[in-house]
């Protein structure tokens, strides 16, 4: 049971990342000032026994299924599509490619700046958006306040890892003579030496 737990609170927070970052505007402005039932019902399922599953090795660090469908279970664009699985993945491979050059480099970020970071992004955060995430959750069997949601260890690990991933960036605009090219330069050197195994085919 509480391995269930952690899968299903660990996928809604990669869900609301992706309701902030991929969805949030577009959606709110076709569906209305409340379209949580709307975003919800047009998610699929995913099973917290799959949502495990090791998916690609970085390095020797796992990224698993939750994090790829976590993201890719958006509603459909216009066109009636949605982000394709493949992408995604790619994407989280260079942000853990990113993670990982970062502590190399010894960067890191403190308690305060993570706590600061979950403020702000709480008050940025519509209702609606909040009330889907939880409703996500809810369906998976699990009952989440606002507060237990934004004091658990997963959304805590994934501020501090998007707050050290950015501190790398800003290292790496100042450190390039090109600093539009910056960080596609460094994901590519960082790629070049790494190991990378994608172990569900389908996402090849």
């Amino acid at each position: 049971m509480f391995v269930r737990r952690k899968v299903t609170l660990s996928i809604a927070c990669v869900l609301l990342g992706a309701l902030i970052i991929a969805v949030l505007q577009p959606w709110e402005a076709t569906q209305g000032a409340d379209p949580s039932a709307d975003f919800v019902a047009a998610l699929p399922s995913v099973e917290a026994a799959r949502a495990n599953e090791v998916v690609a090795v970085v390095n020797g660090a796992p990224i698993r299924r939750l994090q790829v469908e976590g993201i890719a279970v958006g509603p459909a664009d216009a066109a009636g599509n949605r982000r394709d699985p493949k992408h995604v993945l790619q994407e989280l491979i260079d942000t853990e490619l990113l993670f990982q050059e970062a502590l190399r480099r010894g960067i890191s970020c403190s308690d305060a700046e993570v706590a600061e970071a979950i403020k702000m992004t709480r008050e940025a955060v519509p209702d609606w958006a909040m009330k889907a995430t939880l409703e996500y959750a809810r369906r998976g069997g699990h009952e989440w306040t606002d507060d237990e949601y934004w004091a658990s260890d997963q959304v805590r690990d994934h501020m501090r890892r998007g707050i050290t991933i950015g501190k790398l960036r800003s290292t790496a605009r100042a450190e390039s003579r090109n600093s539009t090219r910056a960080e596609t330069d460094l994901i590519a050197r960082l790629r070049a030496g790494a190991s990378i195994k994608i172990e569900d085919v389908s996402l090849r």
